[in-house]
């Protein structure tokens, strides 16, 4: 903590504990602290409660609402588990004659696993082996002397290697008896923001980040604080470049995107004039070669088409492409030669059969919210029959680009990348770039496509969840093609 104080400059306060917290209006907090035996309150915008499950039920929740909200989530995790790890320094490695590998299983203290800590960390000509007991045992071995525990796991080694009795130089033991979780992510498993958010809409500024609600390990805090670090991020980004969390004013009481968002599309053209900046037909297919190794002819579905000129363009490049637009006032500019392929419709009920389409290229679903997205994404998995490249605009794009394009306006669900990964997991899909070679490709095609301007994605990661496949076992085209020259479009 000393040496994060002196990285940060945030106000750090050491030896201060938290003992209550109560809503103050306007969605803010205040929190009764304790240092040095004075008791003190003071009020935040935002609260981020980064304890262990049961370090939570010691905080005096002041409201019958937030003690309801805390009660459900801590009863949820309620599980408590125990490990006891018994870490042995020896002589040397004795046990690499017999065994290889990292680690063992023994049938000692109920069954644990012994590792070669050595294999993680380098130890020289010395060897060093870690008991790790769960459970019953562990909970009750706690309370035993270090001495006590050396005793009892050099005796635990097999006949086979009790030549390692004799060559042990210390121990050094870890107690965590109610520490761990034994069901993280709880059961049932709730979406990852009602797991961070005990109640959202009551509570909108309070964020819990913990192990317990992922996997109960250093990684799971990782991840948690991550997730709950995007959640942080989008909500200032907002307020930032948009300015409040009411509605937007470009969507109209029908739910569409009103006039003036295709009249005035970059901020002073029209959808047309501005198409060659936002669009490019080569960038959406060598993504979709990169991720899923298919080159055209396949038939494609443009959801969020507008007028469907992108249509054409996909047609100069071989793929036969639909579209579905649920905006009446620019669907009725769609040339002649594409209205029977460009179709006024809504996403949440397509007029399409099962597995209609090879690939989907999404740039609508951002508009959507609640129930409506859930619909809506059931139905794109329906008619899609390989994969899905998920195209709408998110909280997480480079700050620059998002100023510079105003990408905020007329968005109703504004979220990360990872958020959005959970919906289409959620209803069927898997991430399809799962290899780091695939991801590799995707960002060099971004970097490639801004011609030496800032990509869209905040990094390779970032681009891991913008493709999507029906089927794991899809069969796709070994056959190449060839890359043209793209450049990186807004989001039609």
């Amino acid at each position: 903590m000393v040496e994060l104080e002196e990285r940060v400059s945030a106000d750090i306060r050491l030896d201060t504990e938290v003992l209550a917290l109560s809503p103050s209006g306007a969605g803010a907090f205040k929190l009764g602290v304790k240092n040095n035996a004075v008791v003190s309150e003071e009020e935040f915008d935002i609260v981020v409660l980064a304890l262990p499950n049961h370090h939570l039920e010691r905080i005096e929740w002041r409201t019958a609402e937030l003690r309801n909200a805390m009660g459900s989530h801590l009863a949820a995790y309620d599980r408590p588990a125990h490990y006891l790890r018994v870490c042995v320094l020896f002589q040397k490695p004795f046990w690499r004659l017999k065994i290889s590998g990292a680690y063992f299983m023994s049938d000692a203290f109920g069954g644990c696993c012994i590792y070669d800590e050595g294999q993680r960390h380098p130890s020289g000509d010395y060897g060093v082996l870690s008991w790790l007991i769960s459970g019953n045992d562990a909970m009750v071995l706690s309370n035993l002397e270090d001495s006590q525990l050396l005793k009892l796991a050099l005796e635990s080694l097999p006949p086979a290697l009790a030549q390692g009795q004799s060559l042990a130089l210390e121990v050094k033991v870890h107690r965590w008896s109610g520490a761990i979780n034994a069901l993280p992510g709880g059961n049932p498993v709730l979406p990852l923001r009602e797991r961070h958010q005990p109640d959202a809409a009551a509570f909108p500024n309070l964020y819990l980040v913990g192990d317990y609600l992922f996997d109960s390990t250093l990684n799971g805090v990782f991840d948690s604080a991550d997730y709950v670090s995007d959640l942080l991020l989008t909500r200032l980004r907002r307020l930032k470049y948009v300015g409040d969390e009411t509605p937007n004013h470009l969507i109209g009481d029908d739910g569409q995107l009103g006039t003036i968002y295709h009249d005035l599309y970059d901020g002073t053209r029209s959808y047309e004039e501005s198409l060659d900046e936002y669009f490019d037909e080569y960038y959406v297919r060598d993504l979709i070669k990169a991720v899923w190794s298919r080159k055209p002819p396949y038939k494609l579905l443009d959801c969020g088409s507008a007028n469907g000129l992108t249509l054409a363009r996909f047609e100069d490049i071989g793929i036969d492409a639909w579209g579905v637009e649920n905006s009446a006032y620019v669907h009725a500019k769609t040339p002649k030669a594409y209205k029977k392929k460009n179709i006024l419709g809504d996403v949440r009920k397509l007029p399409f059969k099962d597995n209609s389409f090879d690939f989907i290229y999404e740039t609508c679903l951002c508009y959507l919210t609640g129930e409506d997205l859930d619909a809506a994404i059931r139905e794109l998995y329906r008619v899609c029959k390989v994969g899905i490249f998920f195209g709408s605009i998110t909280s997480d794009m480079r700050p620059a680009i998002i100023e510079e394009h105003e990408l905020f306006e007329g968005v109703a669900t504004l979220t990360t990348l990872w958020d959005w990964s959970e919906r289409f997991i959620r209803h069927g899909f898997n991430i399809a770039t799962c290899s780091p070679e695939i991801v590799a490709r995707c960002w060099k095609i971004e970097v490639e496509a801004n011609e030496g301007g800032s990509p869209w994605y905040p990094d390779a990661e970032a681009m891991r969840f913008c493709f999507y496949s029906k089927n794991r076992a899809a069969s796709p085209s070994k056959v190449g093609a060839k890359r043209g020259a793209v450049r990186r479009k807004k989001k039609s």
